[in-house]
């Protein structure tokens, strides 16, 4: 029989939060959002960003020849732009319950120094879980190692077998699994809240995640 669930990991982006920050263009800069998918996110440079390897000042120096702004007023557009990002609310909701029932809960992402600084201050991500853990910070965006930072972060207690990830990365739910864990890919909330609904038991299941869609194209947090 698989061991009761204690721990709940969730990423961050498509799964806490869809919203994204390039859609966020300051005035009289309609290129803004063109200029960071193209040069950003359909490159590698976000890899080295996320990875710790360029910070959001460098990232700014890098965009200002393809922007009418000096890297500063770059720099601060970015800090803006992740400001007031709306949440998920199912997997809020969600979060909120198994904190209640006496789960911890970690949030583990690939992501940017920006996540770090303001994201998670401005979003009370603090709050919703008990470890949050930040590729940046960690310098590796490989999932394997940083859930591993979680589950050290919370105790020997802590580990695959006796934990549960929502993420909307195929790769990484199939991972997860493999390891041991249990996982459900997110897809949306009303997606979610029909399959709890549908598997009372998901906590005590093993492989949980049998509907596993194409992954979605390049995330942009």
């Amino acid at each position: 029989m698989p061991s009761a669930t204690n721990l709940i990991v969730v990423d961050y982006g498509m799964t806490l939060c869809s919203a994204l920050y390039s859609r966020r263009a300051p005035p009289g800069c309609p290129q803004w959002t063109q200029v960071i998918e193209q040069a950003i996110f359909g490159s590698e440079w976000f890899d080295r960003w996320m990875a710790g390897e360029v910070s959001a000042r460098e990232t700014a120096a890098y965009l200002a020849p393809w922007l009418p702004l000096s890297p500063t007023a770059i720099e601060a557009q970015l800090r803006v732009a992740c400001q007031g990002l709306p949440l998920n609310r199912g997997v809020v909701a969600f979060v909120g319950k198994q904190r209640a029932l006496g789960r911890k809960t970690a949030l583990v992402t690939a992501n940017i120094d920006l996540f770090t600084e303001v994201l998670v201050p401005d979003q009370g991500l603090a709050a919703l879980f008990d470890v949050i853990v930040n590729s940046y910070d960690h310098h590796t965006t490989d999932k394997t190692q940083l859930w591993a930072v979680a589950f050290q972060q919370l105790g020997s207690e802590y580990g695959y077998s006796t934990s549960f990830l929502l993420e909307d990365s195929v790769q990484n739910v199939a991972q997860f699994i493999a390891l041991g864990g249990r996982a459900h890919r997110y897809v949306g909330d009303d997606e979610l809240g029909a399959w709890l609904v549908t598997e009372p038991d998901w906590d005590r299941m093993g492989c949980t995640s049998e509907r596993m869609p194409d992954e979605p194209r390049r995330r942009a947090l």
